[in-house]
């Protein structure tokens, strides 16, 4: 059964005819000194070819699906999302998480990982592509977001609003009731777009971050049923 990536390079076959170029049985000549066949040279091109017009291709399909409302599916993040949030990692952040990084945050018993999924429909037929991530920590009275980003072709779409609706669907009135997350003081979107989803800074922690002196602002959300009346 095809994923729903290889769906995607289907529907982009039946609508343009594009196909994926098929590889000869010898590419390399000699790989460690990295000389390439003639017929591995041609092979290249026409891949790179293929897949440019692919992302084309995507990019209007995901300019459509903004325009008619994207859907997104939100799911547990597993090992083969990784190329993928890397990518969108490596476009939204200067000083971006390695996969090293992403392991050892995931590999702890009290860190979930989940991706946003955003449907692309072509002449009836679906297919997603990961459209953005986020991790957090559970804490006994508390969710902290330690990651959280959006491909930057899926932005404005309603995806990050998705994701923050999906996290705070996790927090009850009588335990986990709160959701905080630090972003850079120099990060104006988010905290832009934090506060769109209704948290609030309460502090500016001094000097937070190792990469830099820069500080951040810890932001804070409240279940409504804790949120103390005037």
């Amino acid at each position: 059964m095809a994923t729903k990536v290889e769906q995607l390079h289907l529907h982009f076959f039946a609508e343009t005819g594009h196909q994926i170029p098929p590889r000869p049985k010898r590419v390399w000549i000699n790989k460690l000194a990295k000389k390439l066949t003639k017929q591995g040279e041609e092979w290249y091109r026409l891949l790179g070819e293929y897949e440019l017009a692919f992302l084309e291709w995507l990019e209007a399909k995901l300019q459509q699906s903004r325009e008619d409302g994207m859907n997104v599916d939100i799911r547990w993040m597993i090992r083969r999302d990784m190329p993928s949030v890397l990518k969108i990692e490596a476009e939204s952040f200067e000083n971006p998480w390695s996969e090293e990084e992403f392991i050892r945050c995931l590999r702890q018993r009290n860190v979930i990982g989940m991706v946003a999924e955003a449907v692309v429909s072509s002449k009836g037929h679906c297919g997603s592509v990961l459209a953005g991530y986020m991790i957090y920590e559970l804490h006994a009275n508390r969710l902290h977001l330690l990651n959280f980003a959006v491909d930057p072709l899926c932005r404005r779409a309603g995806v990050g609003t998705a994701m923050i609706d999906k996290i705070k669907s996790k927090l009850t009135p009588d335990r986990r009731n709160r959701l905080m997350l630090e972003v850079r003081e120099s990060n104006l979107i988010a905290q832009l777009f934090f506060k769109s989803q209704g948290l609030w800074a309460t502090s500016v922690l001094r000097n937070y971050y190792e990469d830099s002196s820069e500080d951040a602002y810890l932001m804070l959300w409240r279940h409504p049923s804790r949120v103390p009346t005037a």
